[in-house]
């Protein structure tokens, strides 16, 4: 991975959601445009997700010197593969501000690079309730069973320890889940990733538009877009 990739990543994140904008605002082509996403949602939508996350990872999330930093620690071109893997897969703004706070853990030296992605992965493909389950009660010295621990036992963050003296199933957090809580969930940059409101684009993202796309210009994209489907 390199400063040109990423730069031309960004810049096209930000193009295909000033086209979508642009589009949105051409109220004759409506129907159109229902049409369009009905048909094609599943397709289009996880690269627009994809270019959403890139342009809000490094135009909002990170400083200048932190992407210098990280395209440093992903010089490897197998590790920048990774990296754009875990950029696809984030589907909510809060998950992305995991990864957010665990690349700052990673950049400050706090984890590996191997534990860096371990960390991406869980924060990724576990539940955000569980998540939250385990900020609430990762102090706790053990917890009774619960949907969430059970979610939380399938990620590797939770284990079974003994009964209680009620006999009821208990169960401990493993160091992992600590690790992932402090410099993912709780990590020091919680409080800055999330005055970003990345679910309000018009607070972090200055678009403008210098023309509106013509309905001319919108039939050519739609009869060209998937004409070898």
């Amino acid at each position: 991975m390199d400063l040109e990739t990423i730069n031309a990543m960004t810049t096209v994140g930000q193009n295909v959601l000033q086209y979508v904008l642009g589009i949105a605002g051409c109220a004759s082509t409506a129907d159109k445009i229902k049409k369009f996403f009905e048909n094609n949602l599943l397709e289009l939508n996880p690269t627009l997700k994809f270019y959403s996350n890139m342009y809000k990872f490094f135009k909002v999330g990170l400083s200048a010197e932190d992407k210098q930093r990280l395209i440093e620690k992903l010089s490897d071109d197998e590790e920048g593969k990774r990296f754009f893997a875990i950029m696809r897969e984030i589907d909510t703004d809060k998950t992305l501000s995991y990864v957010l706070n665990a690349t700052r853990a990673l950049l400050n030296e706090k984890v590996t690079l191997s534990r860096y992605f371990r960390i991406c992965h869980i924060v990724i493909n576990t539940l955000e309730e569980d998540l939250q389950f385990l900020k609430t009660h990762v102090k706790d010295d053990v917890v009774e069973y619960s949907v969430e621990v059970g979610g939380l036992m399938t990620a590797g963050l939770a284990y079974h320890t003994g009964v209680g003296d009620d006999n009821k199933p208990r169960y401990k957090f493993t160091d992992l889940a600590k690790l992932i809580n402090s410099c993912a969930i709780n990590g020091d940059a919680l409080n800055r990733t999330e005055d970003f409101n990345l679910n309000d684009p018009a607070k972090n993202v200055s678009f403008e538009i210098n023309e509106k796309i013509t309905d001319e210009e919108i039939q050519n994209i739609f009869d060209g877009a998937y004409k070898n489907k």
